[in-house]
C-alpha cells in the first residue's frame, strides 16, 4: 500500500488488497497525494491519482483507476476493472459519469486536503503517543 503526501482516510474507512486480480495487473493499493477518503468508504487493489475524492461509504472494488481529480460520490459502488478518466464525477450503483469535474472544483479539493492535515497537526498532541495505561488495566 502507498499513499501520497496530504492525503487523509477518515473513521471507518477500510483499505485492503486482494492476493492477485484475474486480469493479471498489480494488486496493491496506490493513492495519489491530496485524496480525500470519507467515512467507511471501502477500497480494494485500486489506483487513486492525486486529488481523488472518495464520498462516505462508498466503494471501489479491485482493479479499478480513478483519475485525478475526479469525485465517487457519497455510497456509489465503481464495480471491479473500472476506470474513471481524470475530472468526472461518478455516482449510483453501479457508478456512472455524472458530469465533469471543473477547475475551480478540483482546486478547492487541494485546499481542503492542506486544511485538513493542518488541522490533524493542530490536535495531534492530544493523541501522540498513545499511552499504554490500558496495559496496566489488563493487568
Amino acid at each position: 500500500m502507498k499513499i501520497g503526501p496530504v492525503t487523509n482516510v477518515q473513521d471507518r474507512a477500510v483499505i485492503q488488497a486482494v492476493s492477485s486480480l484475474e486480469s493479471g495487473f498489480n494488486s496493491d493499493v496506490s493513492i495519489g497525494g491530496y485524496c480525500t477518503i470519507e467515512k467507511g468508504a471501502i477500497l480494494t487493489s485500486c489506483i487513486l491519482e492525486d486529488g481523488v475524492q472518495i464520498g462516505a461509504g462508498a466503494i471501489v472494488e479491485e482493479g479499478s483507476v480513478i483519475g485525478r481529480n475526479a469525485v465517487i460520490s457519497a455510497g456509489a459502488v465503481v464495480q471491479a476493472g473500472s476506470l474513471v478518466p481524470a475530472h468526472e464525477y461518478w455516482a449510483g450503483n453501479p457508478a456512472c459519469f455524472v458530469r465533469t469535474v471543473e477547475e475551480e472544483e478540483a482546486g478547492a479539493f487541494e485546499k481542503s486536503a492542506v486544511a485538513t492535515a493542518e488541522l490533524a497537526q493542530e490536535h495531534a498532541a492530544e493523541f501522540l503517543p498513545h499511552g499504554f495505561a490500558y496495559v496496566q488495566a489488563e493487568k
